[in-house]
This record gives structure tokens, C-alpha cells and sequence, in this order.
């Protein structure tokens, strides 16, 4: 585990500052500490119907490296979701600042809504922001340009994927991403 990496073989309840806030968020809520203490990145991402850490990899805009028959390769998330090979690792670019939230869920309830958030740097280029949501079992991810606007931001990110998101989730997205814009550029 290091500052842009994790295994996928690595426990939950070590996930610490190492890795950026969205991710080690995300890592806290899964569960019960007795979950945490034995459950994996690789088996929440690959083996966890709720998969609690995929909207935090997504807006970190992580790349797997998996194991498959003819070897090792490196793959994108929504290829690792649909194939569920063995996760190896992930890696990513580290973002200026980031942000995670997990609503709280109702015991045998549908699962709670879930939303991560991220700002990275331009390089030459505007900030962007990217934003992925789990609403109930299915996550939805969209990316926009990150200016000072925060409206104009939010208005970006409804024509994409996330446009489907209802009005409740977008109460969750609006602070969120605002959140990130008028950050100090710190995660």
C-alpha cells in the first residue's frame, strides 16, 4: 500500500492515510470492524454485490491490474466489474482534494446511498471533477471540468450519467462537490 496503490489482498482495517481520504472513507464504512478486520479490496470490488469501494476508485480514476488465465494485464474498472477477474492491485492519481459520504442504511434495507468525490488537477487543462454515486445496487459516475463555478460544475455533471440521479442523491452530490471546489487543495 502506498500513496497512489493498494493490493487487492490487503484488509480493509489497514487502509489508512497512506491512501487519499476517499478511499480510506470508503474503507471505514464497510461493514462491522469484524467485516473490516477480514474482508479485501480485490473481494469488495470483484466479490461484493455492494461494492462500497468502487465509487471511491472510480472518482480516483483507478486502474486494476488483475490476473486472469493467459496472465497479468492492466484493465479499467468497469471491465474488472462485468469480468470479475482476481484484482491484483489498483493504482491512481493522487487528486488535489477528495471526499466520500455513506447515508446511513436501514438493517435488511436497500443499501444506502453512497457518494465519492474527487478533484483533480488540469495540467494544462481545467480541474476536473469527478463524481461517482451507488444508489441502491447500481453506481453511476460522470466527470466535469472544475472551475470556481461551483453551479456551473453541477450543471456539467447532470448532463452526464449522473443526470439520473434523483433529487435526494443530487442534496448529497451539491455540498460535496462545492465542498471540493472551494477547498484549500489539500485530500
Amino acid at each position: 500500500m502506498g500513496r497512489e496503490r493498494v493490493g487487492g489482498a490487503v484488509v480493509l482495517h489497514r487502509i489508512d492515510e497512506r491512501v487519499p481520504d476517499v478511499l480510506r472513507l470508503a474503507a471505514a464504512t464497510v461493514g462491522t470492524g469484524a467485516v473490516r478486520r477480514t474482508a479485501t479490496v480485490g473481494g469488495n470490488i470483484v466479490g461484493s454485490t455492494l461494492r462500497c469501494l468502487l465509487p471511491a476508485a472510480l472518482v480516483l480514476d483507478a486502474r486494476a491490474t488483475v490476473l486472469e488465465s493467459d496472465g497479468v494485464r492492466e484493465a479499467d474498472l468497469a471491465e474488472v466489474v462485468a469480468k470479475r477477474p482476481v484484482l491484483i492491485g489498483l493504482s491512481w492519481r493522487t487528486p488535489i482534494a477528495s471526499a466520500y459520504r455513506k447515508l446511513p442504511g436501514e438493517a435488511g434495507g436497500a443499501p444506502p446511498l453512497v457518494v465519492a468525490s474527487a478533484l483533480h488537477a488540469g495540467h494544462g487543462a481545467p480541474h476536473l471533477v469527478r463524481v461517482a454515486v451507488r444508489d441502491g445496487y447500481e453506481v453511476l459516475s460522470g466527470a466535469a471540468p472544475g472551475g470556481t463555478d461551483a453551479d456551473e460544475t453541477l450543471d456539467a455533471l447532470r448532463g452526464t450519467a449522473l443526470g439520473e440521479l434523483p433529487p435526494d442523491a443530487w442534496d448529497v452530490v451539491r455540498p460535496q462537490v462545492t465542498g471540493l471546489l472551494e477547498s484549500d487543495g489539500t485530500d
